[in-house]
């Protein structure tokens, strides 16, 4: 087997990213989508917070537009080690994209992913009380997560 470079390696994961962001619509990758990649990616922006990222590599991210998304989920007042509370949902909302076209429905077995099903009944509860952000709760209709909430959940067959 030939080994690969570390600029190889870092390339074809930038590569990788480009392609998420042309499935998704995001930089930010879920970790159920692809564990490896999210990790790259957060790796990335947090070498660029700390300035301790290589020019090169830096300007290749500014090119395909990586550091400006990050710019409107994560203003520079929040902490450069915690993710942002948006970048977190939107984490949550591509899980749930991605659990959907596994499972063929928005409802979450506790058995699948304990997490995203607590996750996802928190935004059925928000949107059922009238608490939640009117962004999200765009971005959570135009999935049509809200539409199958007349539908019964499965643990419940």
């Amino acid at each position: 087997a030939v080994k690969r470079s570390l600029d190889e390696m870092w390339e074809e994961n930038r590569q990788a990213l480009i392609a998420y962001k042309g499935e998704h619509d995001t930089f930010f990758v879920s970790q159920q989508a692809d564990k490896k990649l999210a990790r790259w990616a957060e790796n990335q922006r947090q070498f660029h917070r700390r300035g301790e990222m290589n020019q090169d590599r830096q300007q290749l991210l500014q090119d395909i537009g990586f550091f400006d998304e990050q710019g409107k989920t994560s203003p520079q007042k929040k902490s450069a080690v915690k993710r942002s509370l948006d970048e977190m949902w939107e984490e949550n909302r591509q899980a749930l994209i991605a659990y959907k076209g596994e499972h063929d429905t928005f409802f979450v077995s506790q058995q699948a992913d304990k997490k995203l099903a607590r996750w996802a009944e928190n935004q059925r509860q928000f949107h059922r009380r009238g608490e939640m952000n009117q962004d999200r709760q765009q971005l959570l209709q135009d999935i049509g997560f809200f539409d199958e909430q007349g539908k019964t959940s499965p643990q419940k067959k």
